[in-house]
């Protein structure tokens, strides 16, 4: 079997490990997996501490809005829900 055929057939396992490692995404090995998922985990983790850190530095407005990818609102709510105190409002 040529190395190309067997570099192919890893990478293609390695895509499919995507989509569990993204279910389980907020597990500390879920990296393992698939690298890429951690790379989306960190930014989460990024983007709600910049958040918090924004409304310490400027507590006058009454309210923010913050522009994302779709990927990461589900990580950046349970970011702020669970290490920083927010809770979730439903409309």
């Amino acid at each position: 079997v040529p190395v190309v055929t067997k570099v192919a057939s890893a990478f293609s396992f390695h895509l499919l490990a995507s989509v569990p490692a993204y279910v389980i995404r907020d597990r500390k090995w879920a990296w393992m997996m698939q690298p890429a998922i951690a790379i989306l985990t960190a930014r989460d983790k990024l983007l709600a501490d910049g958040t918090v850190r924004m409304l310490r530095e400027h507590p006058d407005p009454e309210a923010a809005v913050v522009v994302m990818g779709r990927a990461h609102v589900a990580g950046y709510v349970r970011e702020l829900c669970d290490n920083h105190g927010f809770t979730r409002a439903e409309l």
